[in-house]
């Protein structure tokens, strides 16, 4: 199995990484990537690891202040990243884009 990461997906981490460079500094951006990295590997090994947000969508909180939503996509044998999402945002303007 694989990852895929969407547009989306791709968009979003790297404004969240922007964020953390701005607000804070490099080393909090590099704890977030190894963190994104861990769980890629976690979510290899097993891809049922969180609670789904919705039938085909599941969600894992990454930190406090960050959550990523995925799916999982047994046709084309991968995992599939749909979005990060900053906690602290109105959910109801981010999840709309799932």
């Amino acid at each position: 199995m694989k990852i895929i990461w969407s547009h989306k997906a791709t968009k979003s981490y790297f404004e969240i990484l922007d964020f953390l460079i701005f607000l804070w500094n490099e080393d909090v951006e590099s704890d977030f990537i190894t963190l994104v990295d861990d769980i890629e590997i976690l979510l290899l090994e097993n891809n049922y690891l969180r609670k789904p947000y919705n039938e085909n969508v599941r969600e894992i909180i990454l930190h406090k202040n960050a959550s990523l939503y995925y799916k999982i996509n047994m046709e084309k044998d991968c995992l599939e990243f749909l979005l990060f999402k900053d906690n602290r945002q109105n959910p109801e303007s981010y999840l709309k884009l799932l």
